[in-house]
């Protein structure tokens, strides 16, 4: 669990240093198709590593195809978890 845990707070930090690239024009999005499923699954195992709120999030399955930036969109969906955790009055997030 703590290694988990130290890899979504690297993936964390990460994000913030690659946002703060694209802000300055340094980097731009790489475009990929890829199944969302895929992301659901890296964030339900990332929740799982919090311990807690593993019991409090859900995803529901999806055969949807995107085409995103597969790292951007990952730390996006990742801090907009992050948020519905922290303010969800039911204390449930699906």
């Amino acid at each position: 669990r703590i290694g988990a845990t130290s890899d979504a707070l690297r993936r964390l930090l990460d994000g913030l240093l690659d946002i703060s690239k694209l802000d300055a024009g340094a980097v731009s999005p790489s475009f990929e198709r890829f199944p969302i499923q895929h992301l659901f699954d890296e964030l339900a195992g990332e929740v799982d590593a919090i311990g807690d709120a593993a019991a409090r999030v859900r995803f529901c399955p999806s055969s949807v195809w995107v085409r995103s930036d597969p790292a951007l969109l990952r730390r996006i969906a990742s801090n907009l978890l992050s948020n519905a955790l922290r303010h969800a009055k039911t204390g449930r997030v699906v």
